[in-house]
């Protein structure tokens, strides 16, 4: 259990080394084979952090790891035959889908935690299902047609008392997507005091990444700046995924005058990764590396 404390711990603050080792102790001293504690506890302690590690591996830079964990989580919650620890994987497995770019299995396994957390009303996660949707739609779609739904179920999932942060990213870009510049600065503001007030930077570096993106949209200057705080705090945090996405919006920024300042920049970070490179963003990076001629 303060294994588990530990991973869930270090995974908020932003620590995906000290996260991924503590998860790998839950696992040592409470193998999967094992049925202990539910009882006591309530609901097995594994879970969170079988759940969590599908994002730590992510943000290591190991998609395939994390999607190999992900599918480990939902089979171990299924076994387990209580609703509350489904509804639990879902929720990490959709963040993990969505990560990796994988739409389809995104909204499959949304519905499936909508239907599972409706029918035992597990709360509040039809809204959290329903706030997965809505950015399925965004990505699968256009910023203006689903602009609405993640409008709507962003204000559901605030409302609800949950943490809004990682719900409020699609929001964000599809607001400055459709030109709504001062409404998602106003977002990024309010989930970045909150980040920073409750010491949980895990999606930091992501959101300085958003800031970026306003300015270069609105064709302003100072984006390079916000680019490489990002990138900086992405290396403090041993998470390789926020960095690489930090690192192509500045390699981006650098194309038009210097393109192979642009190569230079993204080359060395997309090199690291050794699997998952047929995930969304490697195959981004591929694309604009190869674009450069």
């Amino acid at each position: 259990m303060a294994n588990s404390m530990l991973c869930h711990s270090y995974f908020q603050a932003g620590d995906q080394a000290k996260a991924d080792e503590s998860f790998r102790a839950v696992l040592r001293d409470a193998p999967l084979n094992l049925k202990t504690n539910t009882i006591r506890f309530g609901i097995d302690q594994r879970v969170r952090p079988l759940g969590i590690s599908c994002r730590i591996l992510w943000l290591l830079g190991r998609p395939e790891q994390a999607v190999a964990s992900a599918h480990r989580l939902l089979e171990f919650a299924r076994e387990l035959h209580d609703p509350i620890p489904i509804v639990m994987a879902s929720y990490q497995a959709v963040i993990l889908a969505s990560w990796i770019g994988n739409w389809s299995w995104a909204s499959e396994v949304a519905a499936l935690m909508k239907k599972i957390a409706t029918e035992h009303t597990i709360q509040p996660f039809p809204d959290l299902a329903d706030s997965f949707a809505a950015d399925v739609l965004f990505r699968t779609s256009n910023a203006q047609s689903s602009l609405h739904a993640l409008e709507t179920s962003f204000e559901r999932v605030r409302l609800s008392g949950y943490d809004p942060t990682y719900h409020a990213i699609g929001l964000i870009e599809a607001l400055t997507i459709v030109g709504r510049y001062a409404d998602a600065k106003y977002r990024i503001d309010e989930r970045v005091t909150y980040m920073q007030q409750n010491g949980q930077l895990v999606l930091f570096p992501e959101y300085l990444r958003l800031e970026a993106g306003i300015l270069v949209a609105k064709g302003e200057a100072g984006a390079e700046q916000i680019y490489l705080r990002a990138i900086d705090l992405a290396r403090a945090q041993s998470a390789l995924a926020w960095e690489l996405r930090a690192t192509l919006g500045l390699a981006q920024l650098y194309r038009n005058q210097d393109p192979e300042r642009a190569r230079q920049t993204l080359m060395p970070v997309y090199s690291r990764f050794t699997e998952g490179l047929d995930t969304a963003d490697l195959l981004s990076a591929k694309s604009f590396l190869s674009g450069l001629g």
